[in-house]
């Protein structure tokens, strides 16, 4: 509607938008297709299984497990693109949340957060590229400010929300059902 309202549309806007939207669709078919190959891959390999037998020792101090999954999530989102790190690791991590019997709702909450975290830090950073790109502000400089903010923000806000879950819940918990 922009492009239009500016004037823009032409045949050659109408050529390039047509053949941009294809290629999106087709890059993010593959992504499900990729991940739902996965998904059946960690199923069968009985993955989840082997991963709750080796933490079984901890398993019963649910906190101690959220608190290795975050972790381990901000590390894979500091090397990974968001999208594919949640296509990755939920098929894997799913059971042993179910084993734990955390609130699947409040676990989603809890990876966007640390996906977002994970969008400041060093080498992947997306936010902070799009950042240094409009502010003419260097990459490297916005990087070693952001990660002291990322690693406060992760233990902080991930902390509160292992420690009061009903933060997370209280809003879709209060609604009428």
């Amino acid at each position: 509607m922009a492009a239009l309202a500016l004037g823009k549309v032409n045949i050659s806007f109408l050529r390039d938008s047509l053949t941009e939207t294809i290629k999106l669709t087709g890059m993010v078919m593959l992504i499900m297709i990729g991940a739902q190959i996965f998904g059946r891959f960690v199923s069968l390999s009985m993955l989840p299984r082997n991963l709750i037998s080796i933490l079984a020792p901890i398993m019963d101090m649910p906190a101690l497990v959220l608190i290795v999954i975050s972790v381990l999530l901000f590390v894979m989102f500091m090397f990974i693109e968001g999208a594919a790190v949640i296509l990755m690791s939920i098929p894997v991590l799913l059971p042993i949340i179910t084993e734990l019997q955390v609130d699947l709702l409040w676990f989603g909450v809890f990876v966007g957060v640390i996906c977002t975290i994970g969008l400041i830090t060093p080498p992947v950073g997306l936010s902070v590229y799009a950042v240094a790109g409009v502010s003419k502000i260097k990459s490297d400089s916005i990087f070693r400010v952001g990660m002291v903010f990322a690693t406060a923000a992760l233990v902080i806000v991930c902390g509160i929300m292992i420690l009061y879950p009903d933060i997370v819940t209280f809003l879709p918990d209060s609604m009428d059902q």
